[in-house]
């Protein structure tokens, strides 16, 4: 890896040890540090992602929309395997999960809005587009795919089972990106999850707030 690729996850990485770091000095304040934490790595990532070139996309169907739903079907199969393992050799077993404290609508409304638009792209541009080097070779790319992956991980989870949750719900995400190189594969995958668990605690989270 040259000296580019370590200026352009230097700053990101730091970004992130900090944010860990202050959700165990700060927990109550860990939406806000989390949400400098993503917005941050979108800015010094900017230049990876372009919406134009993103709506282009969905004119390649072998090089996009093919990988995309494939690896929609795939996050399918590895949330159940999840939900599966969860229930039998993960049961009991703490996660670690970073806690992020809200309360009323407008911490609410920010809490969702970072984890439904903010967060896949953070995450996507930094931990496969930034991390994932293919210039020297595939070993090297499968190498920084799963450093990524687990760099990912530690951002949601820093026990041993919550990383490993983390790390199955990648292989999609990885595998996608690995084979197309294109990285609005897994960005597209990603916001879809995100779309697809998160709403129904939207709606959850709403009805509970109007029936308090």
């Amino acid at each position: 890896m040259d000296a580019k690729y370590w200026k352009k996850l230097s700053v990101p990485l730091i970004l992130e040890a900090l944010f860990i770091v202050s959700t165990f000095l700060f927990p109550q304040q860990a939406l806000f540090t989390k949400l400098i934490f993503v917005i941050a790595v979108i800015v010094w990532l900017h230049d990876e992602f372009s919406f134009r070139r993103f709506l282009r996309q969905f004119r390649n169907v072998r090089g996009f929309i093919l990988p995309v739903a494939a690896g929609c079907a795939g996050m399918l199969v590895c949330y159940f395997l999840r939900e599966y393992l969860d229930g039998t050799v993960w049961m009991g077993k703490a996660t670690g999960m970073i806690q992020i404290w809200y309360r009323g609508v407008p911490q609410t409304a920010l809490f969702y809005f970072m984890t439904i638009a903010l967060v896949p792209l953070a995450e996507e541009l930094l931990f496969r587009g930034a991390a994932i080097t293919f210039k020297r070779g595939r070993g090297i790319a499968v190498l920084t795919a799963v450093i990524g992956a687990f760099l990912c991980a530690l951002t949601t989870m820093l026990g041993t089972v919550g990383i490993l949750q983390i790390l199955l719900m990648a292989i999609p995400l990885v595998v996608t990106y690995l084979v197309t190189e294109n990285l609005y594969v897994p960005i597209t995958i990603h916001y879809i999850y995100a779309i697809c668990i998160t709403v129904p605690e939207i709606i959850y989270e709403a009805l509970r707030l109007a029936l308090r």
